[in-house]
């Protein structure tokens, strides 16, 4: 459970400040203090982008783990 919540955390940092590069990341804080006060919630295609990209990288970073364990155990 450690490996993939450190892996999640890594993909994060790591496509988060991407984000701020190119534009269109969403805050984090303006989404929640809008569902919290029941503003209307326009989420763009880019939350759902930035979401998958999380994702992969995180299973990709899992997979790379597992290859380097796999060849020091042997």
């Amino acid at each position: 459970m450690r490996i993939v919540s450190t892996s999640l955390v890594g993909a994060y940092c790591l496509i988060r400040p991407i984000g701020f590069i190119v534009r269109g990341y969403p805050n984090e804080l303006l989404l929640t203090k809008q569902a919290e006060y029941g503003f209307d919630q326009k989420i763009n295609y880019q939350v759902y982008v930035y979401n998958f990209m999380t994702i992969l990288v995180a299973i990709l970073c899992l997979y790379i783990n597992k290859i380097t364990f796999k060849e020091s155990d042997s």
